[in-house]
């Protein structure tokens, strides 16, 4: 829309561009006093909202607008990004859809469509959005590095590749210079080490901390690429840099936060935190902190609460949303290790430090069929779909296919919640455990009643593991940092065997190996 074609819209134009925003919105009120039906005057009102950071007062003003004027692309644009910035997202995609059939070559209502579907985990039609935004303009650095990025979670990263390197070389279009830069080459070096390649992971992340070194992302990725190579102790204090990334923010605490010192006569709070593999994973150090304070507090996500009740160490759990009680001093979770400096010689290891209900395991033993011939393998293929790398580390149910062939095998399904949905498209001879769970103590009880237990990278292989049994985990090509390099065994759980991705994608080599070694050997009654 032109700004020029009426004085009081010229003259308010002039006085935004000069910083004088309320200037501006008077001079457009009145004149909307003499002109109320007029929409270029409704809309350069609600841009004027919106740069005031009112977001829902500019919906209302673009609404107003796009009444008198509804075949304007640029309006539902515009009250596209407003809704979004609220975080009503339907709302923006609807905005961003009309825009696009408005005026199919609006650039950025390509790019923003992509973005709120990107948020919503519509990756392959997100992927699609910013392509046609690139297509209308090659130079849109933004786009190309969000397609980066996305390519990424769907695991094309020969792609992602591509597109992070044009990044690179196209200036951003809103983004501030320096942080462009850094998170692109944190995306660079994010797509690299996704292929293996972790000496060129390590040469762009130190680039990206050059260009910009308070740059979250870099920072969090470099410390667990460290710690995936190995470098558990010095690497710690790096781990803290958790709480600036994908949207995090620290647990919200009235009480100081502990740095170890003993405290025998006080109380600490560990709060909840990531996700509950990573609850599972970490509450093996409540036992060291009770060594040095009087009570132990354990916040956590409810399904885990009576499961963590009984960890050693553990003296109170309280549900999240519950009200915790008075507590001297607090931590997170997983910055336990970072407190006792934990590396491979101090890592607190002894298994099983998690137990099942003794009442839930009799009757998961008889709707198991705990005597019945036959080796007994407890399947689990997807994680959290919300996970940004879920569709790379989870498989696809019909990749254990392989398994089911093995003669004597009786496979049950633990998934519970997402992947549930595949089970009646894998073909697979398969008892479905996992949709009577209501909590993780089911899920422990059923697990015991198991000869073996074959999982993807989610909170059920961490389960398996601190209730020390046979659990053999399929992980993709370039895993999370827990898991380590070129080994078979895992320092966390004495009881887990890996087995690795020959290559970024291939499932096949993963569950011909099981297969193979369930073959070879009698896992039944063990």
């Amino acid at each position: 829309m032109s700004t020029t074609e009426r004085s009081p819209l010229h003259e308010a134009w002039s006085l935004k561009s000069a910083g004088k925003l309320e200037q501006a919105r008077k001079l457009i009120l009145q004149a909307l006093l003499d002109a109320p039906r007029d929409a270029e005057a409704w809309y350069f009102l609600a841009m004027l909202a919106q740069e005031g950071r009112q977001a829902a007062v500019a919906i209302e003003l673009y609404d107003q607008a796009i009444t008198l004027c509804p075949g304007a692309a640029l309006l539902h644009l515009n009250r596209g990004v407003a809704a979004g910035e609220l975080g009503r997202d339907l709302e923006a995609i609807r905005g961003f859809r009309r825009a696009v059939t408005l005026d199919c070559r609006l650039v950025q209502a390509h790019y923003n469509l992509g973005k709120a579907l990107h948020h919503r985990g519509a990756l392959t039609e997100a992927a699609g959005c910013y392509r046609q935004a690139i297509d209308l303009d090659p130079t849109f650095g933004e786009a190309w590095a969000n397609l980066g990025a996305l390519y990424q979670e769907l695991g094309e990263f020969d792609n992602a590749l591509i597109a992070c390197r044009r990044a690179l070389c196209e200036p951003p279009q809103h983004t501030p210079a320096l942080f462009y830069r850094s998170e692109v080459l944190n995306n660079l070096a994010n797509a690299h080490r996704q292929i293996g390649e972790y000496n060129l992971a390590e040469t762009y992340y130190l680039q990206a901390l050059a260009t910009l070194s308070s740059a979250p992302e870099p920072n969090w990725n470099y410390a667990t690429l460290n710690l995936l190579r190995g470098r558990l102790a010095e690497s710690w204090p790096a781990y803290e840099w958790r709480w600036h990334v994908h949207g995090r923010s620290p647990p919200q605490s009235a009480h100081p936060r502990w740095d170890g010192s003993p405290l025998l006569h006080s109380s600490l709070l560990l709060h909840a935190e990531q996700g509950l593999g990573d609850m599972l994973q970490f509450i093996r150090f409540a036992r060291l902190a009770r060594e040095r304070v009087g009570r132990i507090v354990v916040e956590c996500p409810r399904p885990l609460a009576s499961l963590l009740a009984r960890v050693p160490g553990v003296d109170v759990v309280v549900p999240l949303g519950d009200r915790a009680p008075d507590c001297d001093v607090s931590l997170p979770l997983a910055s336990l290790p970072g407190i006792f400096r934990t590396g491979f010689e101090t890592l607190p290891a002894g298994v099983p430090y998690v137990r099942a209900d003794d009442a839930r395991q009799v009757i998961w033993a008889q709707r198991i069929g705990l005597g019945e011939p036959g080796i007994r393998v407890g399947l689990v293929w997807q994680g959290n779909r919300r996970h940004r790398l879920d569709a790379v580390r989870s498989f696809p149910l019909q990749a254990a296919a392989a398994l089911a062939k093995v003669p004597g095998i009786r496979l049950f399904s633990l998934q519970h919640g997402d992947g549930r949905e595949q089970l009646d498209s894998s073909g697979l001879s398969i008892t479905d455990l996992g949709s009577k769970f209501t909590d993780f103590d089911d899920t422990a009880a059923a697990m015991q009643a198991l000869d073996l237990i074959v999982t993807c990278d989610s909170a059920p292989a961490h389960l398996a593991g601190a209730l020390g049994l046979r659990v053999w985990l399929a992980l993709n090509f370039s895993p999370d940092w827990r898991w380590l390099l070129d080994q078979d065994d895992s320092p966390w759980y004495p009881t887990m065997r890996l087995f690795r991705q020959a290559s970024p994608g291939n499932w096949s080599n993963v569950f011909e190996q099981m297969a193979a070694e369930l073959s070879g050997h009698d896992y039944a009654g063990s």
